[in-house]
């Protein structure tokens, strides 16, 4: 998962990408028609969006933004051995969705800082619904490094064609800030 955002006075181009590759090999209870099965889900989630700092105040910033948000998902269903051995069965499909939101910063401290936004999307473009949630707090090293601790849920419902991704993400993160 990363974050970039290049900002020039009150505007900024903003984008996000997450990863996730989840996989399983099991054993088949009979092995009638197949020693093991195989399963690997894939998601890419990229998001990217323009913003406009609405407040810019010492310690207080707090931008506007939209832009798009890409899904790209793949599952791969493959038989080892037995009378299968050797058949995959893949499903993909790829889409995008409009993404509006607010997000900001506030200064606790010369150190310290609270970090988080909110976006909504999808209204019946591609997805019904796309939303994701962040909030964490910071600590600075200096004016170009920082870290942060925080929370961060993102669900999207999405159906299409026999294809249903009705998914929420969600966990603690940590990460580095470097400013330039």
């Amino acid at each position: 998962m990363g974050v970039t955002e290049v900002r020039h006075e009150r505007f900024a181009i903003f984008s996000d990408l997450a990863y996730a590759k989840l996989s399983s090999t099991d054993a088949t209870p009979l092995g009638v028609l197949a020693n093991k099965i195989s399963t690997t889900s894939t998601s890419l989630t990229w998001t990217a969006a323009a913003e406009y700092r609405l407040v810019q105040r010492p310690g207080v910033d707090r931008d506007v933004l939209a832009g798009f948000r890409l899904f790209s998902i793949g599952n791969t269903l493959a038989f080892k051995g037995g009378p299968l051995d050797g058949f995959d069965a893949d499903q993909t499909e790829a889409w995008a969705d409009p993404i509006v939101g607010l997000k900001g910063n506030v200064d606790l401290s010369a150190r310290l800082y609270l970090t988080g936004w909110a976006m909504v999307g999808g209204f019946g473009v591609s997805s019904d619904s796309v939303w994701d949630v962040m909030a964490g707090a910071g600590y600075r090293f200096n004016d170009r490094i920082s870290t942060v601790l925080g929370y961060r849920a993102a669900g999207v419902d999405y159906e299409n064609d026999g294809f249903t991704y009705d998914t929420v993400q969600q966990g603690p993160f940590t990460g580095v800030v470097f400013r330039f």
